[in-house]
């Protein structure tokens, strides 16, 4: 399996003023991450792949609104992580690939109303 992954949604920004939480600071920072802002990525892009991040780890970034993309590829999350997600409302872009979400799971996602793109390649089912 291989993750063709399209996070540039050109023509919207959004970049967000109020600063990060320090427990979601806290979090990102224990797995090398950030949130980064780029003309790629304007919406600002959480990239947790290929760490150790948990399902748990997820809920310090419910209540921040300032990133559109979240990155979860090879990570253990599962359906459990899925309910934290589902919470971020200003989600355009999420990536699962690789992932422990099943179908079940994808059923959380389904109140992200701004989400444009959602990668789910390799997962159970």
């Amino acid at each position: 399996c291989k993750s063709e992954k399209r996070f540039d949604r050109p023509g919207r920004r959004m970049k967000y003023e109020e600063p990060l939480p320090d427990a979601a600071r806290e979090m990102l920072a224990r797995f090398g991450a950030t949130i980064e802002y780029t003309d790629r990525e304007p919406d600002g892009v959480v990239n947790l792949a290929e760490t150790e991040v948990t399902n748990d780890d997820l809920r310090y970034l419910v209540f921040y609104p300032g990133f559109g993309a979240l990155n979860l590829d090879k990570t253990l999350v599962s359906d459990e992580g899925t309910n934290f997600i589902g919470e971020m409302s200003s989600l355009a872009c999420v990536s699962l690939y690789d992932t422990l979400v099943s179908d079940d799971g994808l059923k959380n996602l389904l109140g992200l109303r701004n989400l444009e793109h959602l990668d789910i390649g390799c997962a159970p089912g």
